[in-house]
């Protein structure tokens, strides 16, 4: 995948939808409303029913204080007693004048003839009425007697105001309760909602193998989902590979590759284009969906000049010469989109450079055991050697042979990998037994410096890797070789082997040899640690000391032999498996852990 991924920012004109509704909100609310609704309608019939009783208990006791007024009529001091009496007391006659009113003068009554319970009382003897009166304006309920002995109609009054004064305590309690069976209600009502939603917010995952629908109802629209899901995993593996492709592409071309759009956004970009543009990571993320605001504005500019004529350009930041390339994306009548390539002018430069110190070392180290062989050819054939000395300069031809051969072989690896050839077959190999096959071979040269030699192996029969196993003992000699040749007198050699999860602490103090490789961090590795008590490397050439043909002692490397190509080459195979190295020496004299650590981290 590219380096970095940012999203297209939305459109300024585009509205924001509204939020979906909560199924679990609508369906409490539907549950509650219904409760509470019925709840509510209960109550008000109860409210009815309390009312028509308290009318029914107003009419018996208006009855009742009805003839409790009659016998006292056989006073002579009823009218005294009525005036006090709490309900209104009327005395109509058959003609429907009112001679009597405990609350309103007689005088001021207009005829009665026509009320109801007048009228009801004189045809059946007794009459009922609930009204509003026209003349307290209050609503009363009314119950008249007709009294035949004295020919008139006693007619009481009760405002309902005092059937609402009885009934209220009932309300009251009622009101209470209302609220309790409200509140029950809504605890209920959530409890029920939980329990439906439930199944729904469990669903986890929709295997069709394992597909349980929680609702029968919701059996067509799992499957729909269903057929949705595998149809978006087919889609989400056609775009990963896609991207895998994206990925192997940009990040293994030479060149850096960046992706804008007509907004100036960096969509992404590989690592190539952060080698050459050390900013581009923090300004295309310093706010996300805003343009860059530094020195890749640069590119921006570019980009705006952008023509059919104008496709390349030139920065220079600091000491670096890059040039860009646009390619545009189109879309309908214009690009919606660019490619820019980065091409590092100082890199082909530098690589120029060292092709060309390359072919130099090249020439020079050919040519010194050509030169020798043929001064010594031709010495012999000039007969200026004496008889004697003819095996001494036949072992010198011999060795300078030798040496001859052994630079052709380690130039024709080197160009294996920089030409990369074929893959080479990989299989499991074990690093210990490739080790100590080194260490045999390698045990007469240790043996004239009287080295110490010891390989140390966690797990002898776990300590395995994928790799080329010719390579990997390659590998190992020119590292094991080199700590031998430029070791002290009875010094000592160590490798250590071991396996588990990389841990970046332990190379804190070293020097990354192979910093291109991404670190293996939380991976299981094998490492291969190569220490020796030798002459060390100074802290300024050890990232030189795996470069062609250089060597930290010139004079003590020709003495001890070798190419010079030997730790190039280790590098090369490292890279080659994807392993990484590390160094760490101390070459001061005084120091008592003076030698070298070269740390190979293989990922399993």
């Amino acid at each position: 995948m590219p380096q970095s991924q940012k999203p297209m920012p939305s459109s300024p004109s585009t509205t924001p939808s509204k939020p979906p509704k909560s199924l679990q909100a609508k369906i409490f609310y539907s549950i509650f409303g219904l409760v509470a609704g019925v709840e509510i309608a209960i109550f008000g019939l109860f409210f009815l029913a309390a009312e028509m009783i308290g009318q029914k208990w107003a009419y018996e006791h208006l009855e009742l204080e009805s003839k409790k007024l009659i016998t006292q009529m056989h006073n002579t001091d009823y009218l005294a007693f009525w005036a006090q009496y709490p309900y209104r007391i009327s005395l109509i006659t058959e003609e429907g004048v009112v001679i009597y009113d405990n609350t309103i003068s007689a005088v001021d009554l207009d005829n009665h003839k026509d009320r109801e319970e007048v009228q009801m009382a004189l045809a059946i003897g007794k009459g009922y009425i609930e009204r509003k009166s026209t003349n307290t304006l209050y609503k009363a309920l009314y119950y008249a007697s007709y009294l035949p002995e004295y020919r008139l109609i006693l007619r009481v009054s009760m405002n309902q105001r005092d059937i609402y004064a009885f009934l209220l305590p009932i309300l009251g309690y009622m009101a209470i309760l209302l609220i309790i069976t409200l509140l029950l209600s809504t605890i209920i009502t959530s409890y029920l909602t939980r329990s439906i939603i439930a199944p729904l917010n469990n669903l986890s995952a929709l295997d069709a193998k394992k597909f349980r629908a929680p609702y029968r109802e919701l059996v067509p629209f799992f499957y729909k989902i269903i057929a949705q899901r595998k149809q978006l995993k087919k889609q989400l593996k056609i775009i990963r590979r896609q991207q895998q492709q994206f990925q192997a592409i940009s990040q293994n071309i030479n060149e850096g590759l960046v992706l804008i759009d007509t907004k100036k956004h960096i969509l992404s970009y590989n690592t190539k284009a952060k080698e050459l543009l050390p900013t581009l990571e923090s300004s295309s993320s310093s706010v996300q969906g805003t343009p860059s605001t530094d020195l890749v504005q640069d590119i921006f500019a570019f980009i705006d000049l952008f023509s059919p004529q104008i496709q390349t350009s030139e920065l220079q930041i600091q000491d670096n010469h890059i040039e860009c390339i646009a390619l545009p994306i189109w879309g309908k009548l214009k690009p919606k989109a660019f490619v820019v390539l980065l091409l590092d002018r100082n890199e082909k430069n530098q690589i120029h450079a060292m092709r060309k110190e390359f072919s130099a070392n090249v020439t020079h180290e050919l040519k010194t055991p050509l030169s020798v062989i043929m001064a010594s050819s031709e010495m012999m054939r000039q007969g200026l050697i004496p008889q004697k000395d003819f095996m001494l300069f036949f072992d010198k031809i011999y060795d300078e042979c030798k040496r001859l051969l052994e630079i052709i072989n380690d130039i024709l690896k080197l160009s294996f990998f920089d030409e990369g050839g074929e893959k080479l077959e990989s299989s499991v190999v074990n690093v210990y037994e490739v080790a100590q096959r080194v260490v045999c071979s390698l045990a007469p040269l240790a043996a004239e410096k009287e080295l110490r030699v010891q390989i140390v192996c966690d797990d002898q029969a776990s300590c395995t890797i994928r790799a080329v196993a010719r390579l990997l003992e390659d590998m190992l000699y020119n590292l094991c070789e080199n700590a031998i040749k430029y070791n002290n007198q009875q010094g000592s050699l160590e490798i250590c082997i071991s396996t588990g999860e990389f841990d970046p602490r332990a190379i804190k103090d070293f020097t990354h040899i192979t910093p291109s490789l991404a670190l293996p961090i939380g991976q299981d590795t094998a490492t291969i640690m190569i220490k020796d008590s030798g002459i060390g490397i100074p802290e300024s050439e050890q990232k030189r000391v795996f470069e062609r043909f250089y060597r930290v002692d010139k004079s003590r490397s020709k003495k001890l032999g070798g190419t010079g190509l030997g730790l190039s080459i280790v590098k090369h195979i490292a890279i080659y498996h994807n392993a990484h190295i590390f160094l760490r020496s101390n070459a001061d004299l005084q120091s008592s852990d003076r030698g070298s650590e070269i740390l190979v981290v293989f990922a399993r």
